[in-house]
Formats: structure tokens, C-alpha cells, sequence
């Protein structure tokens, strides 16, 4: 079981569900728990370590630049990047229309100010497809690979839309029980027939359920009670209805459960299976695991292991409206519908004006979507400013999600000054190398 990675730090009560995840084999810094019956599958061989540094060096220069001396970099990268199948592209700030100076503000407050109990591990920037930034807090570096929890929810999305468009799936509109015909389900009745796929996406199944309780180590929330049971699949379909389906929303890792065993269903392959030929592979991804239930199914709604770059691919395969090196991996117009708000989620973040896609979280009013996971894990992207952001942290759970899109918007968003070149600012420049450099170092060394 060389693809185990031991879970870090939960409270005990949550040890009986978030202990089954697996991973790398990396030691983690963490009190841990073995699982002994659900593990993820083997991953494929690792891509082979990008080695190119974070930033140029630069020579020592004042904070900001002369604007009687000052120049555009002699030889300015291309606005958008080749594809980063491969490795990312590194690029400074400036090359790419971004201030330093502001981003190297940023670390004021991680992990040495205000945050610091959050445990950030990680942030990255990506505009015009380049690396601008990338910080990895210490122990973590780029090849940590750890569970992005509910983005796992956003990936099950796109292998929905793939299932779609090679015609496994017929239409969102196809009715869930449908699915399941070899099963004998509970509390069967007229609105639970009518629940659709669409419902599942957008998390409007009607059914009763309360994903976390009073808080998610509850023992009688959903979650909880649902990860203790012997049958994922069942426990879901099982749950009697409470609203009309596709009317209110209600956060339901089950109902992404159950999305990932539709994908099995009707394509004949786990959705780990389907993600790696469809997915993962055209992307260049690898070095990547998932959770499974005990009938085989991988968990739709957590449980996806990821390096933060690879988290940042499939953001920018979003930005690029599901385009990757003249492909066409998923539809754009699932990318398109699927992170438009089909119905108000503000009921979940207190942010007003939130918004649900299909197992995307929406911002109209900031031009931002989102996969989140549990204790702050994000992928951002802001396609007005041709932006994508990752965090990964181990962080306060109602309020980490919303550190990190603050985080985009404070600093990386307002770091902008042009959609093109910046003159060089090696003052600036040397201050965000030093930020990125004292969070990677033993806090013994600071």
C-alpha cells in the first residue's frame, strides 16, 4: 500500500471518517490513525519534480523603481503562456502586469500575523497562465501532496460534464432513482423519483440532511452518520424527502457521492478510473490518489489527493473554458453553466450575494468562482483578471474558505496594474522572494 498517506490532526470524533484517507507515503506532521477497511487506489507513477525556481534572482535594489530609469524586462515573457502539461512556467509579478511589493504584503499576515494558528501551507498565483508566486510554509513544499477535501467536489463536476459529453450521461435531467435499478430504496415516494442529476449538482435534492450538525465532529450530523455506514450509495438514497427536489439548497457531500456512482454506473469505470484517462492524463497530472467506499466507489465529495500545482491546473483548465493544449476537455458550455449560481447559497457563507453552481461556490459580485475544502482549501478563479489562486491550510473551518478568497482579493487581485508588462522592480521583487523564503524556513531559523 505504497499510495497510503496517514490523515493529519483531526479531533478524534472525526478520526472514524477523515482516518480513511490515503495518499503519498509522506510522513505527516500530525498525530494519525490507520484505516483499516477503505483506502484510495494506487497512483500512477510521479511526474517528474519541476526544478526550476520559484523567482529570477535579482540584484539588491531600492523598493521601488526610478521612473526616470525604470524599463519594461528586456526580454518580456509572451503574454500567455505555453501549456503547462509539463511543469509551469515561472514568471515575475511585474512580467505579468503584477506588483510585488503588494503581494510580498500578504505574508504580514500569514503565517506570522493574524492567521498564523491557520496553518497555511500553501499559496500560489497563476495570471496569463505563469507562475507568479508560489510559497510553500514549512514542513510543506511542492511535493506534498494532501486531500483537498470538498474540491473534490468541483473535479466529480467536471467528470459529470466529460460523462455528458461523450454521451454516458444523457442529460442532467435524467432522474436519479433511474440510476440505481438493481436497488431496493427506502422512503421511495413520488418527489424522490423526480430527484434529478441536476439536483445533485446543485445540491437541491430535497432530501433530510443536515451535513454537519452543530459542528462537523457531531456524531448526528449527516456527514458523520453517513461515513459510518457500511453502504455510501444506500445511506443516500435512502434518506426520506423533506422539500421538493431542485427548490432548496442544502450542503450534501452524499449527494456528490452519489454523482461519482452515476459516473460509475453508466461509464463502467470508477471515477477515478474515467478522471485519469479523461483528466488527469491530459493535464499531466499523476501523482494523485482517492478515497473509495467500501462497494469500490470513490468518495464524489472529498477524499482527492493533489499537489497544489495540479490544484492550480485544474483552475486554469477552467479559466480556459475547459480548453487544455487544443483540446477540449470538457465543454465549455458545462464550464459556462457550471459556475453560474443556480441557486443562493448564502444560507452556507455568511458572504451576501453567494451563489451555487454545479458543485462550484459563485461570486457574481467579486467575478469569482470556486472549489472549497474543508479547513480553507480553494481553487480560485477570476476570469475578468485572467487569474487562478490556490491555498491549501489546515485552518479554522467557518472561516478558512472565506481567508482565502479574501486573500485573492485583497492582495493578489489588487497586485494588478496592467495586462501587460510592468517595468521591472527588483526592490520589490527581493522583497517577495525574502516573504516566500522566510515562511519555507524552520520557524527556529526566522
Amino acid at each position: 500500500m505504497g499510495d497510503r498517506q496517514d490523515t493529519r490532526g483531526f479531533p478524534w470524533a472525526l478520526v472514524v471518517v477523515l482516518g480513511l484517507l490515503a495518499g503519498c507515503g509522506a510522513e505527516a506532521p500530525y498525530p494519525t490513525a490507520e484505516p483499516a477497511t477503505v483506502t484510495a487506489k494506487p497512483a500512477t507513477a510521479t511526474l517528474e519534480r519541476v526544478t526550476a525556481t520559484l523567482l529570477p534572482p535579482t540584484a539588491t535594489a531600492s523598493p521601488s523603481p526610478d521612473p526616470a530609469t525604470a524599463t519594461a524586462s528586456p526580454q518580456a515573457l509572451p503574454l500567455i503562456a505555453q501549456w503547462p502539461t509539463r511543469g509551469w512556467q515561472i514568471s515575475t509579478p511585474e512580467e505579468q502586469g503584477m506588483d510585488s511589493a503588494i503581494l510580498a504584503e500578504m505574508f504580514k499576515y500569514l503565517p506570522s500575523g493574524p492567521l498564523q494558528e491557520r496553518g497555511m501551507m500553501s499559496v500560489l498565483i497563476v495570471r496569463h497562465g505563469y507562475l507568479v508566486l508560489e510559497a510553500y510554509f514549512h514542513p510543506y513544499d511542492e511535493s506534498w501532496r494532501d486531500d483537498i477535501f470538498s474540491c473534490t467536489k468541483s473535479v466529480t463536476s467536471m467528470l459529470v460534464g466529460i460523462a455528458l459529453a461523450e454521451g454516458y450521461i444523457e442529460s442532467v435531467d435524467q432522474r436519479v432513482v433511474d440510476f440505481f435499478p438493481e436497488r431496493t430504496i427506502q422512503n421511495l415516494d413520488e418527489r424522490k423519483r423526480s430527484m434529478t442529476v441536476e439536483d445533485l449538482l446543485t445540491m437541491r435534492t430535497g432530501l433530510d440532511w443536515w451535513e454537519a450538525g452543530v459542528d462537523p465532529s457531531d456524531p448526528n450530523g449527516f456527514f458523520q452518520r453517513w461515513a459510518r455506514s457500511d453502504d455510501w450509495v444506500q445511506f443516500v438514497l435512502d434518506r426520506p424527502v423533506r422539500y421538493e427536489p431542485g427548490h432548496s439548497f442544502e450542503y450534501s457531500t452524499g449527494a456528490s457521492h452519489l454523482l461519482s456512482a452515476i459516473i460509475q454506473q453508466t461509464t463502467g469505470m470508477t471515477a477515478f478510473e474515467f478522471a485519469r484517462e479523461h483528466l488527469f492524463q491530459p493535464l499531466g497530472i499523476t501523482d494523485v490518489g482517492w478515497l473509495e467506499d467500501l462497494q469500490g466507489v470513490n468518495s464524489g465529495g472529498y477524499g482527492l489527493l493533489l499537489r497544489p500545482r495540479d490544484m492550480a491546473k485544474l483552475g486554469y483548465l477552467y479559466l480556459r473554458q475547459g480548453e487544455w493544449d487544443g483540446a477540449q476537455i470538457v465543454p465549455a458550455a458545462w464550464v459556462q453553466t457550471s459556475t453560474q449560481a443556480h441557486t443562493d447559497a448564502d444560507n452556507r457563507w455568511p458572504d451576501a450575494d453567494t451563489g451555487y453552481g454545479y458543485q462550484w461556490w459563485v461570486y457574481p459580485h467579486y467575478g469569482i468562482y470556486g472549489a472549497f475544502g474543508y479547513k480553507g482549501q480553494a481553487i480560485l478563479v477570476a476570469p475578468e483578471e485572467d487569474v487562478v489562486g490556490v491555498f491549501t491550510q489546515w485552518g479554522v473551518e467557518d472561516t478558512a474558505g472565506e481567508n482565502a478568497l479574501w486573500l485573492l482579493r485583497r492582495f493578489a487581485l489588487y497586485a494588478i496594474q496592467s495586462d501587460g508588462p510592468l517595468p521591472a522592480n527588483p526592490g520589490a521583487l527581493a522583497q517577495l522572494e525574502a516573504a516566500i523564503e522566510a515562511v519555507s524556513a524552520p520557524p527556529s531559523s526566522r
